[in-house]
């Protein structure tokens, strides 16, 4: 995936969000141990909850709350072999 376009990326990383969600809905429904201990069961269903509505969120309503700045890459520089720096202008005012 090091070598894969943002989009591309960004298409898997919406995949692994909705097979969490499967899975959290799988373990609550499934899972004998979460069935025996009610403290485990709430703080998996909070946790999957917090996931769920951060994933929805950023899926569903974010691009309408939060600006999207296009940029393009003006300048890529290496200062040693561990550090890239890149400089970027806005495509746009």
């Amino acid at each position: 995936m090091a070598r894969a376009s943002y989009e591309r990326w960004l298409t898997g990383h919406r995949l692994t969000g909705l097979f969490v969600i499967v899975a959290v809905v799988h373990g609550a429904i499934v899972d004998p141990v979460l069935r025996d201990s009610v403290l485990l069961r709430v703080a998996f269903l909070i946790v999957g909850a917090a996931g769920t509505i951060a994933y929805l969120y950023r899926e569903l309503l974010a691009r309408y709350v939060v600006p999207i700045y296009d940029y393009t890459v003006a300048d890529v520089r290496r200062p040693n072999k561990t550090t890239l720096e890149v400089t970027l202008t806005p495509v746009h005012q």
